[in-house]
């Protein structure tokens, strides 16, 4: 798959994935938490990653779950501003 047809397939899934945003930044939070604290507790790594797939897990499954209302869906994923 070349690059031009992966960025439409990404753009198109982006559009999809509405609660994908809110889970990154859970997950860059939980990482700076980690990198913050790192003197005072130690996270295992398998915790760690166990955390992430996690939380990706559920944005995504809570993304197709419960779709964008048919109003707020744009073609393509990207909205004007």
């Amino acid at each position: 798959m070349g690059l031009r047809s992966m960025y439409f397939l990404l753009a198109d899934v982006m559009g999809r994935l509405r609660f994908l945003k809110a889970g990154l930044a859970l997950i860059l939070t939980f990482v700076g938490a980690k990198m913050l604290l790192s003197p005072v507790v130690t996270v295992p790594p398998a915790a760690s990653l166990g955390v992430i797939g996690g939380v990706l897990a559920v944005t995504v499954g809570a993304s197709l779950l419960l779709p964008a209302p048919a109003s707020a869906r744009v073609p393509g994923g990207v909205r004007e501003r």
